[in-house]
Parts: C-alpha cells; sequence; structure tokens
C-alpha cells in the first residue's frame, strides 16, 4: 500500500520504535492519490486529501480536513472535528467517530456508519445510514430514494422522504417527509411534520406524531399517537392511545384482548376479536362472535353475526338481520332488523363485504409487518376467520358472495 501522511504528523517509525523519517513541515498539504494499490492518506488541520485516480483508498482525516472521494472505492475514517467529506461517483464506505464534523454523500453507492454527534450529513438516493450518537442531522435530497435508515442514537433528526427508516429500541427521532416506510422496535419516538407511508409497531412503549399513514400495531405492541387520518391495525392483545381525534381514521381489531384510546373513529371487529374501548362518539362494526368493553358514551354500534357480547352504556345499537347479541349497558337504544325483512337480506351482503375488506386490510398488515421486520415476525397464529355468515336459509345464502374466508 502507498502510504500518504501530512504534517500533522511528525515521525513515521517501524513497529520496534526505530525513527524512518521525521516531518518538520508544518503547512497545510494537499495530497492527491494517483498510484495503483490502496492508498492510505492521513491529515489534519487544513489538509485537503483526494482519492485521485487511485482504483481503492482509505481517508483518514483527524480534525479539520477535507476528505474528496473519487470513482473507486473509498473508505473515509472521520476522527475528530470539523472534517468534511465529499463523495466522488464510486463506492464509499464512512465511519464517523467524531463530533461536528459535514458529510457530504450525495453522490456514488454510500454506506455510512456514524457513531458520533452533531454531525451533518447529506445523501441521495439508496445509501444505507446507521445513526447512533445523539443529535446528528441527516438530509436527503429532494425526489431522492431506495435509502435505508437506521436510528439508534438519541435527538436525531432527519429529512427525507420514501425511506425506510427502522427507530430502535430507546431511540428518537425527529422527522420531515412523506410516504417513509417506519418501524418502531420499543421505548421508541419519533416526533416531527412526517405524514403518509407505513407506521410498523412492535414493542412496549412507542411514542409516534404523524399523520395519514396506514399502521400496523403487532401482537402486545404498544403505541401512543398524535395525528389524524390513519388506517390502523391491532393486532391482538395490542394497545393503542390516540391523543388526537379519531374523526377520519379507520382501525381494524384482530385477536383478543386488545385496548384502544379513541374518540370519534371509525372502528370494525374482525369475529372473535376483542376490544376494551375509552373514549366517545365512535362508530362501530361488529362482525361476529366479538367481546367490545366500552368506557363511553355516544357510540353507534352495527352488530352482525352470531355470538356477539358488549358492555355499552349511553350509544345506539343497530342488531343487524340474522345478528346474535348479549348487551349490557344502561340508557342505550336499541334498534333490531328482523330476520325476514328485506333489509336483513341486505346486511348480509353488507356483512360479506365487511370481510372481504377485512381481509383486504389484514393481508396489507402482513406485508407491512414482513416488510419492516422479515417473515419470521409475523405471528404463527392466524387471525382467524374474519367472516362467517350463519343462520340463514338457503335461499338468503344464494343471494350475497361467499364470506367464508
Amino acid at each position: 500500500a502507498n502510504v500518504y501522511l501530512s504534517d500533522q504528523a511528525t515521525t513515521m517509525r517501524t513497529a520496534d520504535g526505530k525513527v524512518i523519517e521525521v516531518l518538520k513541515d508544518d503547512s497545510a498539504q494537499k495530497v492527491n492519490a494517483s498510484l495503483s494499490g490502496v492508498n492510505v492518506l492521513i491529515g489534519g488541520i487544513g489538509d485537503v486529501l483526494s482519492a485521485g485516480k487511485a482504483g481503492q483508498s482509505l481517508l483518514i482525516g483527524n480534525g479539520g480536513a477535507t476528505l474528496n472521494g473519487n470513482s473507486g472505492i473509498v473508505h473515509f475514517i472521520v476522527n475528530g472535528s470539523k472534517n468534511v467529506v465529499n463523495t466522488g461517483t464510486g463506492t464509499s464506505v464512512i465511519e464517523v467517530h467524531g463530533d461536528d464534523n459535514t458529510i457530504n454523500a450525495s453522490k456514488g453507492k454510500v454506506e455510512i456508519d456514524v457513531e458520533g454527534s452533531r454531525n451533518k450529513i447529506s445523501i441521495g438516493s439508496h445509501a444505507d445510514v446507521d445513526l447512533a450518537g445523539i443529535a446528528n442531522i441527516l438530509t436527503a435530497l429532494s425526489k431522492s430514494k431506495g435509502n435505508g435508515i437506521t436510528v439508534s442514537g438519541v435527538g436525531q433528526v432527519i429529512n427525507a422522504s420514501n425511506a425506510d427508516i427502522s427507530i430502535k429500541e430507546h431511540a428518537s427521532l425527529a422527522l420531515t417527509g412523506k410516504n417513509n416506510a417506519i418501524a418502531m422496535a420499543g421505548d421508541a419516538t419519533l416526533t416531527g411534520k412526517a405524514s403518509g407511508g407505513t407506521l410498523t409497531v412492535a414493542g412496549d412503549d412507542n411514542r409516534a406524531t404523524l399523520d395519514g399513514a396506514f399502521i400496523a400495531i403487532t401482537e402486545d405492541a404498544e403505541l401512543t399517537l398524535t395525528g389524524t387520518k390513519h388506517q390502523i391495525v391491532l393486532a391482538g392483545e395490542a394497545a393503542l392511545v390516540m391523543n388526537s381525534s379519531g374523526k377520519g381514521s379507520n382501525i381494524s381489531v384482530f385477536g383478543e384482548d386488545n385496548q384502544l384510546t379513541a374518540s370519534k373513529a371509525t372502528i370494525t371487529l374482525a369475529e372473535g376479536a376483542g376490544l376494551a374501548l375509552t373514549g366517545a362518539g365512535s362508530k362501530l362494526v361488529s362482525t361476529g362472535d366479538s367481546r367490545l368493553d366500552v368506557n363511553g358514551t355516544g357510540h353507534q354500534v352495527d352488530v352482525y353475526g352470531s355470538d356477539n357480547v358488549m358492555e355499552v352504556d349511553r350509544s345506539t345499537i343497530n342488531e343487524r338481520g340474522f345478528a346474535e347479541l348479549d348487551l349490557t349497558g344502561v340508557g342505550n337504544t336499541l334498534k333490531v332488523t328482523s330476520d325476514y325483512s328485506s333489509a336483513a337480506r341486505n346486511d348480509l351482503k353488507v356483512l360479506a363485504k365487511a370481510g372481504q375488506t377485512l381481509q383486504q386490510t389484514w393481508d396489507r398488515f402482513d406485508r407491512t409487518v414482513d416488510a419492516a421486520f422479515g417473515p419470521d415476525w409475523a405471528p404463527e397464529d392466524d387471525h382467524g376467520v374474519v367472516v362467517d355468515v350463519t343462520g340463514v336459509s338457503s335461499t338468503y345464502a344464494s343471494l350475497i358472495e361467499p364470506a367464508i374466508v
């Protein structure tokens, strides 16, 4: 390998301590590597280290240096502070150990590992970035795509759209951007002004601020959510607290023992689902064999299918055609559709349509979780029958689409 040292070094020695050369020049240097093989450039304050025409280079900045890449393979090591890195069109691997550095990495294929703090980083497309440390700022160019970002530190700031973002346990992130695929792994915090895309949640004590996203809350996961107009899935023993109004949000509930705090939301319970709801003024649909316990009033509940058990107060309950309901509560208005009416036959069609929609929602949940955590993360147990229409004559059954899924 060819080794270049700047004037910031004073001596080159062998492994046993013998002096090879004493370096005494005190001025900043510009080093342009152009030799074959692996070129190693080491610099400090004021030095400019350039990979030049070298095929492979290792550029080490120990504080105050400028490091320039090329079309080859360049490994940057950034120590200390006030270094500036400029990637070339080739492949760049960047290790940032120091603080307060500037990393301009919008060109080429880039992999960045940040352990320091308060660094400013810019990227283009298809970059792979790991943000540890504290309060680093990462900005992706507009219209960038294919970036993968892992956040393991705290106080990180990201401006990016159309990226895959993984927030590790105990990490925190302020995000601005649209249509990101975000995953949270427990005791993670997402703030900022992000919208659209997906959010997949695992583990306890997660907190997120986000608007207009598809949100997959996996089994046993917890989320406190600020934001509106979401499509949300609770997958069983999941807990969601909505700090904002639930108006405009659609929540699908699968599995047992889910907990939800929300008002004015639209909530659909798949067959066999269980939900403890706190809040007022929501619209709920049960598709059969559900368990609903409500702390709050002013709800509208449409009940389909058999074996539904509910505890609701001061709400309007519509028991649709061929439904079965065990209702406990006070001050409710109960409306029952006769099984022999034409409205009952229409109710079966509505139930079948609800089943198809729930199946589509669960399929999207599966795909979202697979993309965030891998296929092994998905629940081993199936979510069960979404809708099974029972209690109908063969005449009525012939009027609707098959509803067993």
